[in-house]
C-alpha cells in the first residue's frame, strides 16, 4: 500500500523469502543487503516522487536493526533540503536510515 504523506510518502512492503538478492548474504540466516534497501529506495522515489537520481554523490546510512525477508516493512520517503531521505521501519522500529545528497535539477 502506498500513503502520501506531506512532504512524501509511505510504501508498505516485504521483501520475499526467496528474493534473488538474498542468495548467499546469509545461507543460514538471511537478511535483506544494504545496497539492495538503498536500490529500493531509489527506483520508489524515482516512481511516486518523481525523482531521478543517476548518481549519488553523498550517502548517509545508518543500519540499526537487520531486515529480515517475510516481515512487512513500512518505507518512508522525502525529499527534504536537497535531498532523499529514507528509512526503513518494522512496527514502529527503525530498521535502517539514510539519505542520498541530489544534484540541483534531479525532479522530473
Amino acid at each position: 500500500m502506498v500513503r502520501p504523506t506531506a512532504d512524501g510518502v509511505q510504501i508498505d512492503l516485504s521483501a520475499p523469502p526467496d528474493l534473488a538478492y538474498l542468495a548467499g548474504h546469509f545461507p543460514e540466516a538471511p537478511i535483506v543487503p544494504g545496497v539492495v534497501q538503498i536500490n529500493w529506495a531509489i527506483e520508489l522515489a524515482a516512481r511516486h516522487l518523481q525523482l531521478v537520481l543517476e548518481a549519488g554523490t553523498q550517502f548517509q546510512v545508518k543500519y540499526r536493526r537487520v531486515f529480515l525477508p517475510g516481515r512487512p516493512v513500512t518505507l518512508t520517503l522525502t525529499n527534504k533540503n536537497g535531498a532523499l531521505r529514507f528509512d526503513y521501519a518494522d512496527q514502529g522500529d527503525v530498521l535502517s536510515s539514510g539519505s542520498i545528497r541530489l544534484k540541483h535539477g534531479e525532479s522530473r
